[in-house]
């Protein structure tokens, strides 16, 4: 994996997605909220809850989109 997505390249990523979306002060908080407990509990269970809700989100929308389809026409 390293070799496909460098981790040098996953962060500058990361950099230029969270650059856009806050200020450098709203970064900073980021950073302080980060280094308390929660935030840290937060980092530690964001991939598992994350993970979590996409199965959830998949099943609801294997069931939900053909009825969602034909009512658009498309089946």
């Amino acid at each position: 994996m390293a070799e496909v997505l460098p981790y040098d390249e996953l962060v500058q990523w990361n950099v230029e997605i969270y650059a856009g979306k806050f200020t450098a002060d709203e970064l900073k908080e980021l950073i302080k909220f980060y280094g308390t407990p929660v935030g840290k509990k937060t980092a530690k269970l964001l991939p598992e809850s994350s993970g979590e809700v996409g199965k959830k989100v998949g099943a609801v929308i294997v069931q939900r989109m053909p009825a969602a389809m034909r009512k658009a026409g498309i089946q």
